[in-house]
C-alpha cells in the first residue's frame, strides 16, 4: 500500500463509481485517516448521508479530486461529523441532484478547500460551514465545463478548472483538460 508523507494511505487516480450504503456511498471513513489523489467518485448514493464520502472521528485529504453526481439527502458529496478533519485541494465537487456539496454536523469541523470548483449540486454549493470559503484560496462557483455532462468529466479547454483559466494556475479535478 502506498502512504503519503505522513504515513497515511494514499488512493491514488481510482474510480468509485455506483456505490450504495447508508452512509457514504463510496468511501465510510471512521477511525481513519487518508489521502486520495486524482480519484473520480460519480453516482454514489448513500441513503441517509454522504453520497460519496461519510466521514467521522476521521481525517481526509482530496487533492484533485473530482466528486461528481453523487446523491444523499445529506451531503451530496460530502458529509462531516464529529471530530472530522478534511482537506480539499484543486477539487470538483459538482452535479449531485440530491442534497448540498457538503453538509457538516454534530461537532464536525468545517472542511478546508483550497482551489475548489463546486457547482449545480441540488441542496445547494457554497452553503452552511463552507459559505465563508467562496471565492477566497482560489475557491470558485462556476460550471466545470465537462467534455460531456452525463459521462465524460475530462474539462473543456475553457473550463475554469485548466491551468491557465483560474487565479491558482493549477489543474483542478481527476481528468485534467481533454475532450475528443
Amino acid at each position: 500500500m502506498l502512504e503519503n508523507d505522513d504515513g497515511n494511505p494514499l488512493i491514488d487516480g481510482f474510480t468509485i463509481r455506483n456505490g450504495y450504503a447508508n452512509h457514504g456511498g463510496a468511501i465510510y471513513s471512521y477511525l481513519s485517516a487518508s489521502v486520495f489523489v486524482n480519484c473520480l467518485f460519480v453516482r454514489n448514493t448513500a441513503t441517509v448521508s454522504g453520497g460519496a464520502i461519510w466521514c467521522k472521528r476521521s481525517a481526509v485529504k482530496l487533492e484533485n479530486c473530482t466528486v461528481v453526481r453523487n446523491s444523499s439527502p445529506t451531503g451530496g458529496g460530502l458529509f462531516v461529523s464529529a471530530s472530522c478533519l478534511v482537506e480539499l485541494d484543486n477539487c470538483i465537487i459538482a452535479g449531485s441532484p440530491e442534497g448540498a456539496a457538503v453538509s457538516v454536523i454534530s461537532g464536525g469541523y468545517p472542511p478546508t478547500l483550497t482551489c475548489c470548483l463546486i457547482h449545480g449540486n441540488d441542496g445547494g454549493d457554497w452553503t452552511g460551514d463552507i459559505t465563508d470559503q467562496a471565492g477566497i484560496n482560489g475557491n470558485m462557483a462556476a460550471d466545470p465545463l465537462f467534455c460531456e455532462a452525463a459521462f465524460d468529466f475530462r474539462l473543456q479547454p475553457g473550463s475554469p478548472g485548466a491551468p491557465e483559466n483560474n487565479d491558482c494556475g493549477v489543474p483542478i479535478g481527476a481528468l485534467g483538460v481533454g475532450c475528443e
